[in-house]
């Protein structure tokens, strides 16, 4: 296997490894919000958990590069009054 090959491969299990990351974050982010919804959570607290994961993320970002894309696609959600 040339170096080529190689590069091809690390090129495509980043690719894999932040789609399987990022996946990952979605289902944390949905099992939030059941908890709320079954009132083990207040609002304010999943709020609270969704602001520290995305602070997390922002450091893997800068750190490996991971979740750059799925963090310019974050959304803001604000409660309705």
């Amino acid at each position: 296997m040339g170096s080529r090959a190689v590069n091809d491969d690390t090129g495509k299990q980043f690719e894999i490894d932040n789609y399987c990351l990022c996946d990952t974050m979605d289902t944390y982010f949905v099992f939030l919000r059941t908890r709320v919804m079954v009132g083990e959570l207040k609002l304010d607290q999943e709020q609270a958990l969704i602001e520290q994961a995305r602070q997390q993320l922002l450091a893997k970002a800068e750190q490996d590069g991971y979740f750059r894309e799925y963090l310019e696609h974050f959304g803001e959600w604000t409660p309705a009054d």
